[in-house]
């Protein structure tokens, strides 16, 4: 154990001695990088000189870095506007400069150097910021450059030059004493005018009051007369309108009746027809539908509704309908439409229709137009066709429920799926129907 012991304290003050001696257990400190770190700055004396005047500037570079910059180049100026010069430490003249010359060959690390001359304006303007840019070489051959802003300076002419020292010489002299002349001769105007608006205020309230009253008996009278002239107005318009409702009414129920709701069952049975593919029925339909029509315009000249938008959107209608399917009036497939929906009559059934017409030999005309029937109804051009039918329909549905709105005290609405009424929307905005807007709401 005491042999342990001393080996342990032996290794202990051996590891001591060999810290304690030159070169051991110290880190070698890592040199520094040279650096760079140069700041400008620069003024002018003047910011407003005459056109011969020269403004006389001064630029400060320092370099607070560890490493030098060589080679302080002038790298922009404004040139267009002023010839530059810098002053010669020695000689004491004001060397011309220009883009490209060297200002400095050499800053050394922690040195300022100041460089001083003059800008020679080549012509008047007015006041424009002056900016120098510097460029130097670093000790790694990469370039900086520096911008360094002097103000703003203004070139005058002669005249406005001295227009402007002695205006702004007289402006300081004279306007104190000015300004309060005017302002006492302002607050004594502006007392007086005050008093006279309170006078006239007065009196004006006093004449107003007077007015006022006499306006108010004035309303109450004319008050009183308009109500009576309303009443007797609105009792005049429940006479016209129960007159008139009296009069159209019977008409209108005759019309709908007679003509409007016939036209809509023909039209909703040939779409139905259409949809279920039936070539025979939607044939039928369709002619029991062009003779309803005949039948209407014969009788009272065409259609007539309370609305002009729906008058003019149910013939739209059924003009695209009768064009797109059945073609002009001139086409042999619409003529020989058109002559066989003569020969059936508006009470005429189905049943009926097919042993008169399409099973009769004396009547071989109706099969053969089936025949195109059936080819126009395999056409793309079907689908669209059917909604101009649709919307005929929906119209006429609604028009003919119009006149009885004061029976049932309820507003009719126009039926139909969103796409037939977009599709009606659509036909009345081309055709710039008057009063169309209102008639979908």
């Amino acid at each position: 154990m005491r042999i342990q012991r001393a080996k342990t304290y032996f290794w202990l003050a051996f590891a001591c001695v060999v810290n304690a001696l030159p070169g051991f257990g110290t880190d070698k400190a890592a040199p520094a990088k040279p650096t760079i770190d140069i700041s400008v700055s620069g003024s002018i004396s003047k910011s407003k000189v005459q056109i011969q005047e020269p403004v006389p500037f001064w630029i400060t570079v320092k370099n607070s870095g560890t490493s030098g910059a060589k080679s302080l180049l002038l790298v922009q100026y404004p040139e267009s506007e002023y010839l530059l010069c810098v002053k010669n430490a020695a000689g004491g003249s004001c060397d011309a400069v220009s883009i490209g010359s060297e200002l400095l060959p050499e800053l050394f690390p922690n040195q300022s150097y100041t460089i001083w001359g003059e800008f020679k304006p080549k012509s008047q303007h007015g006041s424009e910021k002056l900016v120098l840019i510097l460029g130097w070489n670093t000790s790694t051959g990469s370039k900086s450059f520096a911008a360094v802003p002097l103000g703003e300076n203004k070139v005058q002419s002669k005249l406005d030059y001295w227009w402007d020292v002695w205006l702004g010489n007289l402006v300081k002299t004279l306007a104190v004493p000015a300004a309060l002349s005017l302002l006492a001769f302002i607050l004594d105007w502006l007392t007086k005018q005050r008093e006279k608006r309170q006078t006239e205020k007065e009196q004006r309230d006093t004449k107003a009051e007077a007015e006022k009253a006499k306006q108010a008996e004035d309303q109450k009278a004319a008050l009183k007369e308009q109500e009576a002239k309303a009443e007797a107005a609105r009792l005049r318009g429940q006479v016209v309108a129960t007159e008139t409702w009296k009069q159209m009414l019977p008409v209108s129920h005759r019309y709908a009746a007679r003509f409007y709701l016939p036209l809509s069952s023909a039209a909703e049975d040939a779409v139905e027809a259409f949809k279920e593919a039936n070539a025979e029925a939607a044939f039928f339909y369709t002619l029991l539908l062009l003779n309803r029509v005949d039948r209407a315009r014969n009788s009272i000249g065409g259609l007539y509704f309370k609305s002009y938008a729906g008058e003019e959107l149910a013939q739209l209608c059924w003009r695209n309908f009768r064009n797109d399917f059945l073609g002009k009036d001139t086409d042999l497939f619409a003529v020989k439409m058109q002559s066989i929906s003569q020969l059936i009559n508006t009470k005429m059934k189905f049943g009926e229709f097919q042993a008169t017409l399409l099973q009769n030999p004396n009547t071989p005309e109706a099969a053969d137009t089936l025949k195109l029937f059936k080819l126009r109804m395999a056409s793309n051009a079907t689908a669209t066709c059917l909604d101009y039918l649709k919307g005929f329909y929906a119209i006429l549905d609604f028009e003919s429920n119009r006149p009885y709105e004061y029976w049932y005290e309820r507003k009719a609405n126009l039926r139909a799926s969103k796409e037939i009424l977009e599709m009606l929307k659509n036909l009345a905005e081309a055709a710039k129907i008057e009063g169309a807007q209102e008639y979908f709401q």
